[in-house]
């Protein structure tokens, strides 16, 4: 396929993929041989959220609503019908040559279904992974199977898009091993001077998961902070994102919030500078797979939301309850687990990420 410049839509649904994709969209933007389409929808274009397209500091093609009041399953699957219609409108109108999708969300998956059917080109990235407690794995394997272009963030999961590809006679010679686009721009951040930013404290981020004990594995890791709150180690706390009944989990949080920050929503720079400054980081969230142990931050994961996905030595998992959470905090100020962290064995890549799917892009649509 030969284009004189390729319209490149990037589609953002929340503020974390945002902040994973940001340097895609300089890339995309200020390069003469791309026109940006940058669409813009579900909780960005939310008070309750943080409104979080107010820091998205790039043009926007086009915004679509597409959250109702409601995070139960029918709120969602409406909110993806809503989606679904609203992309097929924004791609007729827009007429890209290539659709970008990050991830596994619900209304990634909505744009993806309106692309493939429109025949238009989708680049996955972050396909071919597990998250096992999370029903987000059906989507991101859903899209997988639509998508044209494939940059996945570690070998195992280039592998394991081929598989998937295989199995259904798809071409498998469209994927690539790039590396984890939450890499790139982190190095500034590793050798973050903790007592000029700001006081050390742990950080709690904890996402909805798949299954009915969700609340309850919460409720027990935050009985746990409370009592360690008590002993005075205070903790900072970034609520979840736009899932279904995620707004279960953000009262949970609130209400056990004691002294630390609550945050909404942060910028992925402020995200990153609270990350690196961190003593650990606990919960469920991809953050503390990817780029805490980058930071060389510890993790302590709770439950199974992120089961399946490459783990380095500073990770340590535990389930939802009561007994195992207190050992995984025991296991977090052992010596030997504290020595350890000298010497982080890592699982991802990154840093020029970006760089490398701009140059995959131009390479299969012959742009010099």
């Amino acid at each position: 396929m030969v284009v004189d410049v390729m319209r490149v839509m990037i589609v953002t649904g929340s503020r974390s993929e945002y902040g994973l994709l940001e340097p895609l969209v300089n890339l995309i933007h200020t390069d003469p041989a791309f026109t940006l389409q940058l669409i813009v929808t579900g909780s960005h274009l939310s008070h309750e959220y943080g409104m979080t397209v107010e820091k998205i500091h790039f043009p926007i093609a086009e915004k679509i609503e597409i959250l109702l009041s409601s995070d139960t399953a029918v709120g969602t699957s409406k909110a993806m019908g809503l989606a679904l219609i609203s992309f097929a409108e924004a791609l007729d109108r827009l007429k890209p040559d290539v659709v970008v999708i990050l991830g596994d969300r619900f209304e990634s998956f909505a744009c993806a279904s309106a692309a493939h059917v429109a025949q238009i080109p989708i680049a996955h990235i972050h396909g071919g992974e597990i998250t096992a407690g999370a029903f987000d794995d059906a989507f991101r394997h859903s899209i997988t199977h639509m998508a044209t272009y494939h940059f996945a963030a570690a070998d195992q999961y280039a592998t394991r898009i081929r598989v998937l590809l295989e199995a259904t006679g798809k071409k498998t010679n469209n994927i690539w091993s790039v590396g984890a686009l939450g890499l790139d721009g982190i190095d500034k951040y590793r050798q973050l001077n903790r007592s000029e930013h700001r006081p050390s404290f742990p950080l709690l981020i904890f996402h909805a998961v798949t299954g009915q004990t969700q609340n309850e594995t919460l409720k027990q890791l935050c009985n746990v902070i409370s009592r360690l709150e008590s002993e005075g180690s205070y903790y900072d706390y970034i609520l979840g994102n736009a899932d279904p009944r995620g707004k279960e989990i953000n009262d949970i949080i609130k209400a056990y919030t004691i002294h630390g920050d609550c945050q909404v929503s942060l910028s992925r720079a402020s995200f990153l500078k609270m990350l690196a400054s961190a003593s650990y980081i606990v919960g469920n969230s991809s953050c503390g797979i990817i780029e805490a142990p980058a930071l060389g931050i510890p993790t302590i994961n709770v439950g199974d939301r992120q089961q399946g996905r490459l783990r380095a030595s500073s990770i340590i998992d535990c389930d939802g309850s009561k007994e195992d959470i207190e050992r995984a905090f025991v296991k977090l100020r052992t010596k030997t687990f504290l020595k350890s962290l000298n010497a982080i064995q890592l699982q991802y890549e990154g840093g020029t990420v970006a760089k490398r799917i701009v140059d995959i892009l131009k390479e299969q649509h012959d742009l010099s």
